[in-house]
């Protein structure tokens, strides 16, 4: 009896620890490939706010990181309760994060899907090459011109988003034979003909730019520069009365025709180039990699929004304007002023 619970504990312990040892390997390093990534859903100047990491977007395998990554974005929803600042994102070994905002910026690279698809990422405080790790997790993109095969592509993309059309087109040269590598890869995103939410707008330019060295096998020197200068006109959210007047959830008070014109109150305007320097040494038995990496970032971010003064506000969902603020015999003259207001398509 005495061998039998022996040998029982044994198989428990022997499966326990392989569990252990699988359940790491799939859970601490992800590859792009397994993810489909868009980088769009993550333009938002509060994304401070949510928890993205680009190491469980839309995970393949796991439901609720599939739904969680980026689809609940932009409710602002964190995963599990972790703001974005406690992750860390770096780009050849360089971190990041903004010293202003204290999280990484991912409009800054918006764009360049072919580019940065390169990324290994590290769940919560698992171990990384590159840091200590931190408890919203950690990512590192490899935009080395060597670490791309050599290919010439184009790409057109239509939706009814943010913008209707995308066109990118990217290159790489692959490591030639004097040791020079070289990538590059621009693209551009607009049209609102076909946006389900009037009145939003996207236009957005990217560009990439690398060159790599390898002067042998121990010494290489990586130079890459990128940047993404966007304007988007933006939504705004409302509460459920609006939408009720309205018969529309997509009912966009931001919009309106100004001199004949459709313009947006609250344009986005973005742009936050980044350079990066690095230089990459290989011990002799390709044991040690030693990367250091200097960089430089600037630009430009605000947003746009109505200016008054002395006048009536504006904006036409302002609470003052709907039904509801009757109950408030002041505010009378103003709730018929509102009703008149409010519609589906303008302001």
């Amino acid at each position: 009896m005495k061998k039998l619970l022996y040998y029982l504990l044994l198989i428990f312990c022997t499966i326990s620890t392989a569990y252990t040892k699988i359940d790491t390997n799939q859970s601490s390093a992800f590859d792009v490939d397994d993810f489909l990534f868009d980088t769009e859903g993550l333009d938002d100047e509060d994304a401070d706010l949510g928890g993205y990491n680009p190491g469980v977007m839309k995970s393949a395998e796991d439901v609720f990181s599939n739904n969680a990554a980026i689809s609940f974005n932009i409710a602002y929803f964190k995963n599990r309760g972790i703001e974005s600042r406690y992750q860390t994102i770096a780009i050849n070994g360089l971190e990041m994060e903004n010293l202003v905002l204290g999280r990484a910026s991912h409009t800054q690279w918006s764009g360049l899907t072919r580019i940065f698809n390169g990324t290994k990422c590290y769940l919560n405080l698992s171990a990384s090459p590159f840091a200590f790790g931190d408890i919203g997790g950690s990512a590192e993109y490899n935009i080395r011109a060597s670490s791309y095969r050599k290919q010439l592509s184009a790409n057109y993309t239509i939706g009814n988003g943010s913008y209707n059309h995308r066109i990118m087109l990217t290159y790489a040269s692959g490591e030639l034979k004097n040791g020079w590598s070289v990538a590059a890869s621009a693209s551009a995103r607009f049209g609102t003909q076909l946006n389900y939410v009037k009145g939003s707008s996207f236009l957005g330019f990217s560009y990439f730019l690398g060159f790599e060295k390898k002067f042998n096998n121990r010494h290489s020197l990586s130079f890459a520069m990128f940047g993404a200068p966007i304007l988007q006109g933006l939504q705004a959210n409302c509460v459920p009365e609006v939408y009720e007047m309205t018969g529309t959830h997509y009912y966009n008070p931001n919009w309106g025709w100004y001199e004949g014109k459709r313009r947006n109150a609250r344009v986005r305007d973005t742009y936050e180039p980044v350079f990066l320097l690095s230089h990459i040494f290989n011990s002799a038995d390709k044991k040690v990699q030693v990367t250091t990496s200097l960089g430089s970032s600037f630009g430009h971010k605000n947003t746009t929004a109505f200016n008054f003064v002395k006048t009536d506000d504006p904006r036409p969902d302002y609470y003052r304007y709907l039904p509801n603020c009757q109950a408030h015999r002041p505010y009378q003259p103003l709730c018929r002023l509102g009703r008149a207001r409010i519609s589906p398509t303008q302001l």
